[in-house]
């Protein structure tokens, strides 16, 4: 059965078929049974398990991309914390509502280690990817 939901998902991801193709043999003359929509129901779950897994997995590579590119290009100098400066982004206003969200995540998780440390030692300046982790 594995190996069968793992031969639909992969014609489904192709696009060799659509769910519309996939329910339309399965209706019969009174409708499908509660095993048929079962069915649909346990491929749909797999397959939105499957995507979840590498759709994580993207994230996570590109927000590290982002946050280090930007650190390399823009916190050259010591003390490192040129993210917290508006004038090094266009969008001034959209910085600011997210450097005003970080601030909200960052009085949430005021009682964790890394946001007490980064208090006590660096003047409650986190670096780029610490920021990014946090969030």
């Amino acid at each position: 059965m594995r190996v069968l939901k793992t031969f639909f998902i992969h014609l489904y991801l192709t696009g060799a078929i659509s769910v519309k193709k996939l329910v339309i043999p399965l209706t019969g003359m009174n409708g499908p049974c509660l095993s048929q929509i079962y069915s649909i129901y346990a491929f749909d779950e797999e397959l939105r398990s499957l995507l979840r897994r590498y759709i994580e997995i993207t994230e996570t590579f590109y927000k590290n991309l982002i946050g280090t590119e930007f650190a390399l290009l823009k916190c050259k100098n010591p003390p490192h914390d040129q993210h917290y400066n508006e004038a090094n982004y266009y969008d001034k206003k959209g910085i600011r509502s997210i450097l005003d969200r970080f601030e909200k995540e960052r009085r949430y998780y005021r009682e964790s280690d890394i946001v007490k440390h980064h208090k006590a030692k660096y003047a409650n300046k986190m670096p780029l990817w610490v920021m990014m982790e946090l969030k």
